[in-house]
């Protein structure tokens, strides 16, 4: 009996070759803060300050002087450490900017048409947050829902390092991700 392969030759596997047709490149997926994003834009420069006089008062250096006296903090420090823990109970306050997961991208006009290989793939889901939650009955029994997403959306997240360029091979074996619908499969040669 012949055995028939159930591959669908529409399907993009890793080693295949894509070419670039919507330049927008995958950033991440998720809510729309995160910690560097609280770090750099709601965190106040009179915030940091404070940071820098507690320390201070419990004398601990955390400031090396130059001799340009610019003030300028050290990276290796626990001021880092104590700025990161406030961006993290900051985002916990503001649940994360909300509850739709989503998938950031940034477009490069230049990667149009970019020819590539796919090194790697992964899926990632979007949709809004509904928390989980238990009760309990009389008689003892517990009943729990989990967490999920409503309005759940999968997406085909592909790796690929560009092995051609249209453009004068700016990017010639750099790696990116892209989301499949912004590509399309090349035909094996």
């Amino acid at each position: 009996m012949k055995r028939t392969s159930n591959k669908r030759k529409d399907v993009i596997r890793i080693g295949d070759n894509i070419k670039v047709i919507t330049p927008e490149i995958f950033v991440r997926c998720g809510y729309p803060l995160t910690k560097q994003i609280v770090m750099d834009t709601i965190i106040t420069k009179e915030q940091r300050e404070a940071i820098r006089t507690m320390f201070k008062a419990f004398g601990i250096p955390i400031i090396k002087d130059y001799p340009d006296n610019i003030l300028e903090v050290d990276e290796t420090n626990s001021f880092n450490k104590v700025l990161d823990t406030m961006a993290g109970i900051i985002l916990v306050q503001k649940n994360w900017g909300g509850k739709e997961r989503n998938t950031f991208t940034e477009t490069k006009s230049e990667l149009l048409d970019v020819i590539g290989n796919v090194i790697g793939k992964r899926i990632v889901k979007t949709g809004t947050y509904n928390s989980g939650h238990t009760h309990r009955y009389y008689d003892g029994e517990f009943d729990y829902d989990p967490a999920y997403l409503s309005n759940e959306a999968s997406h085909i997240i592909l790796k690929f390092v560009a092995i051609d360029n249209l453009n004068e091979k700016i990017y010639y074996r750099q790696e990116f991700e892209i989301e499949e619908c912004h590509i399309c499969k090349l035909a094996k040669i």
